[in-house]
């Protein structure tokens, strides 16, 4: 009995056992349901949006905009270079027993100058890790570098425009590591994967647009990432005082909309989720200075306050023939004559005639049709000036002095026939005229009336 009963305890003990073990198994799996379905919610975040970079920026204040008239001018007489950039010294992988390094390079089919006089050269960029660069006009002198702490270094290089624009052909870029006293893990980056290089905007600006610029390598196509499911295409994500955009296109950007004073602006390298790329020098921030306005050389350039001719001069360049600063003078010169409005007195010259024309009246026109007389008058001649302004047939005139004055007609012309006989015929002009009759002089007045109208203002013959 005792033993059944403790059977029965057991047997009771068991179950209780079973139900919390079951309990408890259930409440840890609703623990991980939780945990997943809160990791679920986290991965499933949009990513952050892709912008279309074929568009122009246009992001708050911040827009891009075309480089200016005088770099469009200039940019073919770099653009036909391809230089090829070599760093000569150190060594990569060298371990130097000293805090002081010493660079050598080399460049080829590149337009360098060591004319100070010029105040815009071509020149190399040359990077220490990721500090800003150090601008090198002169390599046929060595570059010293002092001063550097022990551990790993990277020295990156390419070369530029006189405005800065780097180039991006092929062999333009050149980079290697190298030790002071020992290795380190730092400033190492992976030779695998891709690199950023930040490049511009640095220093102080005087005027907009301000160039962003920078370097790609390692960077896989977009067709070719877009073809293989392996490759991860990118995205550089540019951001200014905390207004971000981005770029898929290696390429030069000139930007408007800066603040006056302190910007900063940072440049990531970023998968196609938007997740940064780990490796050294792919996310950079850097400070600028805008205070427009400025009169430096660079500024003028960059604001358009130069002429053609003169941006030739400051980047060292000869004129290409047919520009110059007198023919660019000349030009506006003859433009803005040419918009001045003529005086009257010179759009249309027009002298009085020897004598003034006057108006047929009737009671000249009756005395005429009592004459009856048939008049072969020779052609008289009027002021040139009329003739060729209004092309007005001479009969009127002559028929006109007979009218006026019928005892003597056309003795007050200068170059009147003499008279034939004293019945009024006059010696055979060159040129006869027909006998007049009344509507032939309607008709002669009608149309003087409107030639002299349409050619002459103010007109010379009046009703």
């Amino acid at each position: 009995m005792l033993d059944r009963h403790w059977r029965i305890k057991d047997n009771h003990s068991g179950r209780r056992y079973r139900f919390g073990a079951l309990a408890i198994a259930a409440i840890f799996l609703l623990a991980i349901a939780i945990g997943l379905g809160g990791c679920q919610s986290l991965s499933a975040s949009e990513p952050p949006p892709l912008v279309k970079t074929s568009e122009p920026v246009q992001v708050g204040n911040l827009r891009e905009v075309s480089p200016p008239k005088a770099l469009q001018a200039l940019a073919p007489s770099f653009n036909q270079y391809q230089p090829q950039l070599k760093i000569v010294s150190p060594a990569p992988d060298t371990v130097i027993k000293k805090t002081t390094v010493t660079v050598q390079l080399q460049a080829e089919d590149l337009p360098l100058s060591n004319d100070d006089s010029v105040p815009l050269r071509a020149h190399v960029h040359l990077i220490l890790d990721n500090e800003p660069y150090r601008a090198i006009y002169n390599l046929d002198q060595p570059i010293v570098l002092e001063d550097l702490e022990p551990g790993t270094h990277t020295l990156r290089a390419f070369p530029v425009r006189p405005w800065h624009e780097s180039y991006k052909n092929d062999g333009a870029y050149a980079q290697v590591t190298f030790h002071v006293l020992t290795k380190t893990d730092s400033n190492n980056p992976d030779p695998d994967l891709p690199l950023l290089t930040y490049s511009r905007p640095k220093g102080d600006y005087g005027a907009e647009p301000i160039l962003l610029d920078y370097y790609l390598t390692n960077a896989p196509l977009h067709i070719a990432a877009a073809n293989d499911p392996d490759l991860n295409d990118w995205r550089i994500r540019v951001t200014v005082n905390n207004q971000s955009f981005l770029v898929d296109q290696w390429q030069p950007v000139y930007l408007e909309g800066f603040e006056t004073g302190e910007n900063w602006l940072k440049l990531e390298f970023i998968d196609e989720g938007g997740n940064l790329v780990p490796n050294r020098f792919n996310n950079t921030v850097r400070v600028i200075n805008y205070q427009p306005d400025g009169q430096d050389a660079f500024s003028r350039l960059m604001r358009g306050d130069l002429p053609v001719a003169e941006a030739y001069e400051i980047v060292g360049l000869k004129l290409p023939f047919g520009i110059s600063p007198t023919e660019e003078t000349e030009e506006l010169v003859e433009i803005e004559t040419a918009s001045e409005p003529l005086p009257l007195e010179e759009e249309v010259e027009l002298s009085e005639p020897d004598q003034p024309v006057e108006a047929i009246d009737e009671a000249a026109i009756d005395e005429i049709e009592r004459t009856e007389t048939t008049l072969e008058l020779e052609e008289a001649p009027t002021s040139t000036p009329v003739e060729s302004a209004t092309d007005v047939p001479i009969a009127p005139e002559s028929i006109e002095e007979n009218a006026l004055e019928p005892t003597s007609p056309l003795l007050s012309e200068p170059q009147a026939a003499e008279l034939g006989s004293e019945s009024g015929e006059i010696s055979e002009p060159a040129q006869p005229v027909e006998t007049i009759d009344e509507a032939a002089i309607d008709e002669i007045e009608t149309v003087q009336e409107e030639e002299m109208v349409e050619e002459i203002e103010p007109p010379l013959v009046e009703e």
